[in-house]
């Protein structure tokens, strides 16, 4: 009524009815008792009401850590949950059950963007190969993509950007720009070493070739990041939304100047030495790749094993060929490890479904890098 009824008891002794002056009471044609509350909303699984109940993560927590922990206090709580013995034998047994999991939607965003990043970065490889048309050039300049990729998942995990499909496309975007600083280099490296004086030592025709090009590469460079420092202003939901991509794309673009200007030196003056001399530790080298590449053949990464192998036999190929042949060989080998890469690609990528043969994949992919390749040598031949 008026909020006067405070226990069952002011409902029993209300009047419904008075007959000849005596008043009839609820208790007096029916029993009062507390019943549920009405129902408002109801968990529904396959048909059955069920009892159900809702995690929230705190703000900012990493969701997977979350997910991960819950089934871990899942697992604790059901040993203590009851059971009976049914009369056919059976047990019946209270369980928890995951209803609504975003552990397989986490999983499945991150394996896209993996896969994006894995064909961006073969991709590259792919044409770095056919273009420069110098294979120890090409595989360091294409060493330089993994290797600026990690740096800037240490970064993002010092800084604390969570890798989000946002934050993820930032090294996407940013792989074509870190890709041309080591080409930019390496190509400057070759020009010097073709025409460096004979008394001139490798370490200092590197050098000269660093350092004529580097404060070009490092000034493009820094251009591209201070134009994206009107992104780190934003506030609100814009700030959110786009500031990890900044982040991101600037971590990826400084570690690329850090691994072109710092390792590829290095690695150049090991890797582009053009002496055929025949040494213990380049047979130890050799063997030890031999190894593993074997290994390799045998696990689900034997396409790398089939790279190594290749890589030997080439070796061995530059080792004892006439000097007349290097050119020949240098081509060939471009031409087979492209054939790899584009075979590596093929099986991540699988561009007409996995319905289609691999073969038919595989010449799908070909047919799509050749005509852009000859396009591209086309413009450098009339150029």
């Amino acid at each position: 009524g008026l909020g006067y009824v405070k226990s069952v008891k002011d409902i029993e002794n209300s009047v419904v009815k008075t007959s000849n002056n005596t008043p009839i009471y609820i208790k007096d044609i029916a029993f009062v008792q507390e019943g549920p509350a009405t129902r408002r909303g109801i968990l529904d699984k396959a048909g059955a009401p069920v009892v159900g109940g809702v995690v929230v993560s705190r703000y900012g927590e990493n969701p997977m850590e979350v997910i991960n922990n819950i089934k871990e206090k899942i697992k604790e709580l059901e040993v203590g949950m009851p059971s009976k013995k049914l009369k056919d034998g059976r047990v019946s047994k209270l369980t928890i059950v995951p209803f609504y999991d975003r552990s397989s939607l986490i999983k499945e965003t991150i394996g896209t963007l993996e896969e994006a990043l894995t064909l961006e970065i073969l991709i590259t490889i792919i044409v770095v190969v056919l273009m420069l048309f110098h294979l120890k050039s090409s595989l360091l300049v294409s060493s330089s993509l993994p290797i600026a990729v990690l740096l800037s998942f240490i970064a993002m995990k010092q800084f604390g950007i969570d890798a989000n499909i946002v934050a993820l496309s930032g090294i996407a975007i940013a792989i074509g720009t870190m890709v041309d600083m080591g080409i930019v280099l390496t190509e400057s490296m070759i020009l010097h070493l073709k025409t460096a004086p004979e008394n001139q030592s490798m370490k200092e025709t590197i050098y000269k070739a660093t350092v004529e090009v580097a404060s070009a590469v490092i000034t493009a460079v820094i251009t591209t990041i201070i134009s994206f420092l009107p992104v780190f202003t934003m506030v609100a939901s814009e700030g959110k939304l786009f500031k990890p991509l900044a982040y991101t794309k600037t971590f990826s673009l400084l570690a690329a100047i850090l691994v072109a200007i710092a390792i590829l030196p290095s690695l150049a003056e090991k890797l582009l030495k053009t002496n055929k001399q025949i040494s213990i530790i380049r047979y130890i080298v050799n063997a030890v790749l031999g190894i593993l590449s074997i290994i390799l053949l045998f696990t689900d990464f034997s396409y790398f094993g089939i790279i190594g192998i290749s890589i030997i036999l080439f070796e061995l190929l530059d080792i004892y060929v006439p000097s007349h042949w290097e050119k020949r060989l240098e081509f060939i080998k471009n031409i087979v490890f492209a054939l790899l890469f584009a075979w590596i690609l093929t099986k991540v990528w699988m561009p007409l479904s996995v319905e289609k043969s691999i073969f038919t994949n595989y010449i799908f992919v070909i047919l799509i890098i050749s005509p852009i390749i000859l396009l591209f040598y086309l413009i450098i031949f009339y150029y």
